[in-house]
């Protein structure tokens, strides 16, 4: 994976004390450079997203005019720490020599997938680079200790913030529109073999203000299904996480379609789907919503409508409700 670009980065922090509002990133490929607001407007567990610009050595300052761009940091350092357990004197001292050798070749192959987490990531931006559901790639840069990706910035903000400070839930009429392109979206992510597997309102970003252009981002838990076909890995949001996802089943592109119905539900009732604790509330819905989240959150994945099943439903084509 690391292999897939060519360019070194290095990174120029700002010293600690110095007050310094940015920090220069390069691609040292193309001698591309980049000045990255310090502060940063979003953060996950293992990164933070910050505003960058263009630059160049004998630059003074910012062009008005030109394009800012959203740079996502990752630490490598944070996702070992967060992830991978340390192995200390004390528990080493009760410890053979081969569960010692076992468990140094274990961490060290996890290592190296935690490693490739954010590399994935880029690589998942890249491939879906020119595809009007998903943000603009421009460029990834890499040092020792970080990896940074510099895609478009999108200014609408997300879908849950939007959801949060509406008095009342989507109409079907107004989050139909959405839906079709989520669908179309997920669709082209499968045909990519992408999988994302942290479908939520949250990952669902508008492209401006002025209008419903969405966006489907975040692909740090994303993969590709490749050769085996299948992920065994228990990742995602649980309020959204396809019951084979938290179980320790093989699963795929299915975890998707599950996440989507879960989606469509909660923004149609503001109510949180959790069909373990009480059963999914199905009045008051047209009878092609209901059988549209119903062919999507069902247990077995092999029912599950596919996105393009999905994106052909006749709920989605409905104009008027």
């Amino acid at each position: 994976m690391a292999s897939t670009y060519s360019s070194v980065s290095s990174f120029a922090s700002p010293s600690s004390g110095s007050g310094a509002k940015y920090f220069l990133i390069e691609n040292k490929t193309t001698g591309q450079q980049y000045r990255v607001n310090t502060e940063s407007f979003a953060s996950g567990a293992f990164s933070s997203v910050h505003k960058g610009i263009k630059w160049h050595e004998n630059k003074k300052s910012r062009d008005k005019s030109e394009e800012i761009y959203a740079v996502k940091r990752f630490q490598r350092g944070d996702f070992l720490a967060k992830d991978l357990p340390m192995l200390t004197d004390d528990i080493r001292a009760t410890m053979s020599a081969h569960e010692i050798k076992e468990f140094e070749q274990t961490r060290a192959m996890n290592e190296q997938k935690l490693l490739e987490q954010p590399l994935r990531e880029c690589f998942a931006v890249k491939k879906l680079h020119g595809h009007p559901y998903f943000l603009t790639f421009v460029d990834a840069c890499y040092a020792p200790d970080y990896v940074f990706l510099v895609t478009e910035l999108a200014r609408g903000g997300d879908l849950q913030r939007r959801f949060d400070n509406m008095t009342r839930p989507f109409t079907e009429e107004t989050l139909i529109p959405m839906v079709r392109t989520i669908c179309d979206a997920i669709k082209t992510m499968h045909s990519d073999g992408i999988v994302h597997r942290d479908l939520k309102p949250l990952n669902i970003l508008f492209r401006s203000k002025t209008n419903d252009d969405l966006i489907v981002a975040d692909f740090g838990l994303s993969n590709f299904l490749e050769e085996r076909g299948f992920f065994t890995t228990d990742c995602g949001t649980q309020m959204y996480k396809a019951p084979e996802q938290s179980q320790g089943q093989q699963y795929g592109s299915p975890v998707d379609m599950w996440a989507l119905g879960k989606m469509c539900y909660h923004l149609l009732t503001r109510e949180i789907p959790n069909e373990s604790e009480r059963p999914l509330f199905w009045e008051g819905f047209s009878p092609e919503a209901r059988d549209f989240m119903q062919r999507l959150i069902v247990q077995n994945p092999q029912e599950r409508m596919t996105a393009e099943q999905a994106r052909a439903h006749p709920w989605l084509s409905l104009k008027e409700i």
